[in-house]
């Protein structure tokens, strides 16, 4: 169910039941404009009014966010990678929600390794192998976080689930699980703003 439009979910509906809000994780561009820096700044505040409307229902309880394979530097972990992020996984667990770990450290390293490969390579058959590897890496790395969610989350709780959304349409999340996807109106602004980078359309 996607959450951009609903005002007030229906409890009732729910009751009872795992749910989980997933949140599209959008990354910071190194030396990018303000503008990309306020579209995210407006992101993070836009989901964080959602989230808080979903709470209504059942509050968050756990975090699980992509890129954290160890819970007692989360924090500091997220500090060095967004401070946006950081901010809204900071405020949760501020609120008694536990941080949990989604990524197993050598099939992340293995799955960034392969993903930094595919950048670089030239020939056709060799990027047709590593495609391979990635693909495969990437399987068991999807894998691993739906196992982890189904793990820790326990019935009548909410989690908060932060993955890029290309993945999250990949995992195969467990059939009692109730996803609710949470999509602030400022996430086309932010893909409409990296195409136009990409195609040349406008500087960073």
């Amino acid at each position: 169910m996607e959450f951009s439009k609903i005002e007030k979910p229906d409890t009732k509906i729910y009751e009872g039941k795992r749910k989980l809000y997933c949140l599209p994780n959008v990354y910071p561009i190194p030396e990018s404009n303000t503008n990309y820096k306020s579209l995210c700044s407006r992101y993070w505040q836009e989901a964080e009014i959602q989230l808080s409307k979903l709470e209504l229902m059942t509050p968050i309880t756990k975090v699980f966010c992509e890129m954290i394979f160890k819970d007692e530097n989360a924090l500091e972990i997220l500090s060095k990678i967004d401070e946006f992020m950081h901010d809204m996984v900071e405020k949760y667990a501020n609120k008694g929600a536990k941080i949990v770990p989604v990524e197993e450290e050598e099939i992340f390293s293995s799955y960034i390794d392969w993903a930094n490969c595919l950048k670089v390579v030239h020939s056709k058959n060799v990027f047709a192998k590593i495609l391979e590897f990635y693909n495969d890496i990437s399987s068991r790395r999807l894998s691993f976080i739906s196992d982890v969610i189904n793990k820790n989350l326990n019935s009548c709780e909410a989690g908060l689930l932060i993955i890029k959304d290309e993945d999250r349409r990949k995992i195969a999340f467990p059939e009692d699980v109730e996803i609710f996807l949470v999509i602030p109106p400022a996430y086309d602004d932010i893909l409409k703003f990296i195409r136009d980078m990409i195609t040349g359309k406008l500087e960073k």
